[in-house]
């Protein structure tokens, strides 16, 4: 599984409450997504054909892009761990001690489908979605995001200028914890742009 079909799942999630509120088609969505959910959410907006009415999305800490800049290459060791273990020269135990000792902290701590979930999304680009968007994106993101870095975001503009807004803000991966005020903002932020 991936983004898409977690954003399926959203999906049908959202519309069974909007269908079951007093006045459904008075409702006008903004999605919120951090880091993953983000992911999640962008597919999101990608599929929705009108029928949930999103009105747009705040995102932060979003890994969008996968351009050499922001893949970190695995150590020589693991590289080679990997050819070895591909070509049944070394033991799974054997390479999975080297997942251990040289996958990200993500990585490790993710344990049997999880692990085949993150292995695929780290691996998703979301560049021709950011060229499509159709509703407004405010991304909110920390001036210190060692995960998803700034210029993730800042680059993520320049494919639909119209569509994203870019609030940098001091802060690291975790904004919507370490500083939820600014987060209600952003949110605001974009119920105003979208109610004109």
């Amino acid at each position: 599984m991936g983004s898409r079909e977690y954003a399926v799942m959203v999906e049908e999630a959202i519309a069974q409450v909007v269908a079951e509120m007093p006045e459904p088609h008075a409702a006008r969505i903004i999605v919120i997504g951090h880091s993953f959910g983000g992911r999640v959410a962008l597919y999101l907006s990608a599929l929705d054909q009108g029928e949930l009415d999103l009105a747009g999305l705040v995102l932060t800490g979003v890994p969008l892009l996968r351009t050499p800049e922001f893949v970190r290459k695995p150590k020589l060791k693991f590289r080679a761990g990997r050819f070895l273990f591909r070509y049944r020269m070394i033991s799974e135990g054997r390479m999975e001690r080297l997942r251990s000792r040289y996958g990200s902290t993500d990585y490790r701590n993710a344990v049997g489908v999880m692990r085949e979930v993150f292995v695929r999304v780290v691996n998703e680009d979301y560049a021709e979605m950011l060229r499509g968007l159709k509703i407004p994106v405010n991304l909110l993101w920390g001036i210190d995001d060692a995960t998803a870095p700034l210029k993730v975001a800042e680059q993520s503009v320049l494919l639909c200028p119209e569509k994203i807004q870019l609030n940098k803000v001091p802060g690291n991966h975790f904004l919507a914890i370490t500083s939820p005020g600014v987060l209600l903002d952003s949110v605001l932020d974009l119920v105003r742009r979208t109610s004109n």
